[in-house]
C-alpha cells in the first residue's frame, strides 16, 4: 500500500509547479525505499535473525532506497543510454519532481522564471524535447544540482553502511561493503582532475565482489620481470580493482593515455592515505577483459588497478647493474630500482 501510495504522489507532483524537498524525500520513501527495506527485513526475518538486528537491516535498506532513487534521477539526466537503459532526459520532459529539480527550485532564487520557462517549452517535435532537456540541463549545471545530487547520494550511502556495522557482521562482509564505498571516494578524486580539452572520457569499472576480482585476476599477466614467480601470491590477491577505461562514443583519440595516467595516480594515492596498497596493470587483452567483465562495445579498459591491505615490502633503490627490472630477494622483499634526481632532471 504505501508503495502505491508513493506512486500516486509521483504522478500528482507532476502536475504541480514545485514542491518542497520534504515532501519529496517522503515521496521517494514511500515509492522506492520502503520496498527494498521491508526486503532487507524479510530476509532477516526468515533467517531468525534479533528484532534489533531486523529494525538495522530496514534503515540499512531504507537509506540505501533513498540513495538509489536519486541515483535513478540523476541518471536520467547525466547517465549514459548504453547503459542506463532508457532515453536521457524523461523526466525533464515530463515535470517530474525530481531531486534535481527540487533542489534547483530550492537555490533558483532570481533564476526561478527561466526555470519555470524551461519547463513550459513546447514539446512538438524531437528538436523542441531536446531543447527542452538542454534548457532544464543548462539551470541544472549553473545551480550546481547534480554536483549535490551525487553528494546527498554518498550521504545517505554512507550513512546506510552505518547501520551495517552496528550488526556485528564477520568483518569480510563489512568489509565488502565498505571497499566500494571507498573506491567511490577514490573516483570522486580522479574526476576532478584535468583532462584534455576538459573532454573527460574515462570512465571506471569498480569491482569488489569475488566473483569480479576473480575474473580480474584471470585476465590481466602480472610482474612480467618475475617469470618465475606466481605473482600475486596464492591467497594474497588484491580485494578490490578500478578498471579504468575511455569511452569512445565521448572520444576515441590516443592523446586521452595521458588522463588515464593522472587519474590512476590520483586514485593510487588516495587508496595510499587509506592505508592500502596497490599495483597498475596493463598487462591484459582490452577486448577480452571487457567481454569477461560485460562492458558495452564503447567501453575499452586502458588500465586496472589493483587494491588491498599491503603485506610485503617494497623497497625502492638506485639503478644498478640489472637496469631498472625490479626483483625480490630470497625472503620476498620487492626491490624497484628508480633513476636518481641528477640522471632525470635536464
Amino acid at each position: 500500500a504505501e508503495v502505491c501510495e508513493g506512486q500516486q504522489y509521483d504522478m500528482d507532483f507532476e502536475d504541480m509547479e514545485s514542491v518542497p524537498m520534504t515532501d519529496y524525500m517522503k515521496m521517494i520513501g514511500l515509492k522506492t525505499a520502503v520496498l527494498i527495506a521491508c526486503s532487507a527485513k524479510m530476509g532477516a526475518l526468515i533467517a531468525g535473525a534479533s528484532e534489533r538486528d531486523c529494525d538495522l537491516l530496514y534503515k540499512f535498506g531504507y537509506d540505501l532506497g533513498l540513495a538509489f532513487q536519486i541515483t535513478d534521477d540523476w541518471l536520467d539526466t547525466y547517465g549514459d543510454p548504453s547503459v542506463f537503459g532508457k532515453a536521457i532526459g524523461g523526466d525533464i520532459l515530463n515535470n517530474k519532481k525530481t531531486w534535481l529539480l527540487t533542489k534547483a527550485f530550492e537555490k533558483a532564487g532570481d533564476m526561478r522564471e527561466e526555470l519555470l520557462s524551461a519547463m513550459d517549452m513546447p514539446m512538438d517535435s524531437e528538436a523542441d524535447k531536446q531543447a527542452k532537456i538542454e534548457a532544464v540541463k543548462r539551470i541544472y549545471e549553473t545551480l550546481r544540482v547534480g554536483e549535490e545530487a551525487k553528494q546527498e547520494i554518498i550521504r545517505l550511502h554512507s550513512q546506510a553502511l552505518g547501520y551495517v556495522s552496528q550488526l556485528g557482521l564477520a568483518p569480510e562482509a563489512e568489509t565488502l561493503l565498505q571497499n566500494y564505498e571507498e573506491l567511490v571516494t577514490f573516483v570522486d578524486h580522479a574526476r576532478l582532475a584535468p583532462s584534455s580539452m576538459n573532454i573527460q572520457p574515462l570512465k571506471y569499472k569498480l569491482c569488489t565482489e569475488k566473483d569480479e576480482c576473480d575474473i580480474l585476476l584471470e585476465n590481466t599477466k602480472w610482474a612480467a620481470a618475475l617469470r618465475d614467480m606466481t605473482i600475486p601470491p596464492e591467497g594474497h590477491a588484491p580485494t578490490a580493482y578500478v578498471v579504468i577505461c575511455v569511452d569512445t562514443a565521448v572520444s576515441d583519440k590516443d592523446m586521452f593515455a595521458r588522463d588515464v595516467g593522472i587519474a590512476a595516480e590520483i586514485i593510487m594515492l588516495s587508496a595510499t592515505e587509506k592505508g592500502y596498497g596497490g599495483c597498475m596493470v596493463g598487462n591484459f587483452s582490452a577486448k577480452k577483459l571487457a567481454e569477461a567483465l560485460d562492458l558495452p562495445e564503447h567501453i575499452v579498459p586502458k588500465l586496472v588497478l589493483g587494491l588491498g591491505k599491503p603485506d610485503e615490502t617494497v623497497t625502492l633503490v638506485g639503478v644498478g647493474e640489472n637496469g631498472t627490472s625490479y626483483f625480490r630477494d630470497a625472503d620476498g622483499h620487492h626491490f624497484v630500482p628508480k633513476r636518481s634526481l641528477d640522471e632525470i632532471i635536464l
